[in-house]
């Protein structure tokens, strides 16, 4: 939808629209922020073999704080803490936004959409103003929601007042079709104003968890935040959701077991409370967001990884869960031998050092191993280096006793009659391949390794 409906007469005569300004007001709503309580839906449960999962082993629990307005350059912090966390939550005003404009697209029942839509437009000036209808007639509508439309028709025929009474509900139809044809729309369109299509791919997968930053009603923050998208006199959510999103950072730097994954403006408004305050982030929270924020560099700085959507992100989590233990293993203690927290502006040139020392060397040694011991390579390499045995397994080419070789001709024919033991060689050579990528599994950044094969 492009530029503003245009206004209608009254209610009586005309189809109320415009309840579609509502629809292209929820796009502008990414540049003005809000929160909403979002829904939580009912994971799918699978039926498990075997041994109950071990509850008491340590999970790793990312907290993903995204202060930015477009979300994109945030994603990249969630598909790496994806891959790298047991459990991943985001808390984010602006996912927030997104999160309480989506729950819009699970409003289906014709009457809970009316309903909505008219709340909206009764509580912002402007757009019941486009409605030409007074708030009588808008309370009225309301009213008639909350009655059977049946007893409704027999209780105005009964009177006279059929006719009136099928207008009312020719209106509301009219909304509800409004609802259904340009809601849609407008809220795709909301996502994408801010970034938020990959994002979302993840949480409706249930990889990742929008973190609630207050208790206010879906409703109520559209409402807030199309009274400011429009100029009128705002409500107090946004300040609710920016107080609660400051605490939540002020909880995930203290608390000791978290991992606390920032972008560049969260960290930035981290050292500006430290400064405001005496209160100091714990050191163990900075040594598990040093691990995880480094963990999420290094996957970056892989040729392929940025670009990688989202659903291969998700694929990846189980082919790398194996080789993810050696490397969060290894991140756990290369962290300690950072100077700067997670949150400091110098900490990121650490880790580009700590890259190119250990992470870089480490696979182009892994690229070495694994590309030396190409099958056919090493078939060629047992070959060469075991040619007395393989002549003397092709027909007994080496006279007993002596090690004299027998004339040519003489070696022509037999091997022509015992072959040479092909499947010797390539067993040979097939076990030491698996011996080769084994050595290379053990490397702890062999994650990284496979990461960046599958990126590509």
């Amino acid at each position: 939808m492009t530029g503003q409906p245009d206004a209608v007469g009254p209610l009586a005569g005309h189809r109320p629209p415009q309840a579609v300004s509502v629809a292209a007001c929820v796009v502008s709503l990414g540049h003005n922020g809000c929160v909403a309580k979002r829904s939580k839906k009912g994971k799918r449960r699978r039926r498990r073999t075997g041994p109950p999962p071990n509850t008491a082993a340590p999970k790793i629990h990312i907290k993903v704080a995204v202060a930015e307005t477009d979300l994109r350059n945030a994603t990249q912090l969630v598909k790496s803490a994806i891959l790298y966390a047991d459990r991943v939550t985001v808390y984010s005003p602006v996912a927030s936004l997104v999160g309480a404009v989506a729950d819009l697209g699970d409003v289906t029942a014709p009457q809970q959409q009316v309903a909505l839509l008219l709340d909206i437009v009764r509580q912002v000036p402007s757009l019941a103003a486009r409605l030409d209808a007074p708030a009588d007639e808008l309370a009225q509508l309301e009213a008639f929601l909350a009655v059977d439309p049946r007893l409704m028709r027999q209780a105005a025929a009964a009177h006279g007042g059929r006719g009136q009474i099928d207008k009312v509900y020719e209106q509301l139809q009219d909304l509800s079709s409004v609802w259904e044809d340009e809601m849609p729309e407008a809220i795709e369109k909301a996502k994408e104003t801010v970034g938020a299509e990959e994002l979302l791919v993840a949480v409706e997968a249930g990889a990742v968890n929008i973190a609630d930053l207050g208790a206010m009603p879906t409703s109520e923050v559209i409402i807030d935040s199309l009274s400011r998208a429009t100029g009128a006199t705002p409500g107090t959510v946004l300040d609710e959701m920016i107080l609660g999103f400051t605490a939540r950072i002020v909880d995930m730097l203290s608390e000791p077991r978290a991992f606390p994954l920032l972008d560049a403006q969260s960290s930035g408004l981290a050292r500006a409370l430290e400064r405001e305050t005496v209160a100091s982030p714990s050191l163990h929270a900075m040594r598990r967001g040093s691990e995880v924020a480094s963990a999420a560099s290094f996957m970056g700085y892989l040729p392929y990884f940025p670009a990688l959507p989202m659903d291969e992100v998700l694929d990846l989590r189980k082919s790398l869960s194996k080789p993810l233990i050696r490397f969060r293993g290894a991140l756990a203690k290369l962290s300690r031998e950072f100077q700067s927290r997670p949150i400091d502006e110098a900490f990121e040139s650490e880790v580009e050092e700590a890259w190119r020392a250990q992470v870089a060397p480490a696979l182009a040694d892994i690229r070495e191993g694994l590309a030396e011991h190409g099958l056919l390579r090493e078939a060629a390499s047992i070959a060469q280096g075991d040619l007395r045995r393989l002549l003397t397994e092709a027909g007994g080419v080496l006279a007993a006793g002596s090690a004299e070789i027998l004339p040519l001709s003489a070696l022509l024919m037999a091997g022509l009659a015992a072959s040479v033991p092909v499947a010797d060689v390539a067993g040979r050579a097939v076990l030491r391949r698996r011996e080769a990528r084994t050595e290379a599994r053990k490397n702890a950044f062999y994650f990284l390794h496979r990461l960046a094969e599958e990126s590509n």
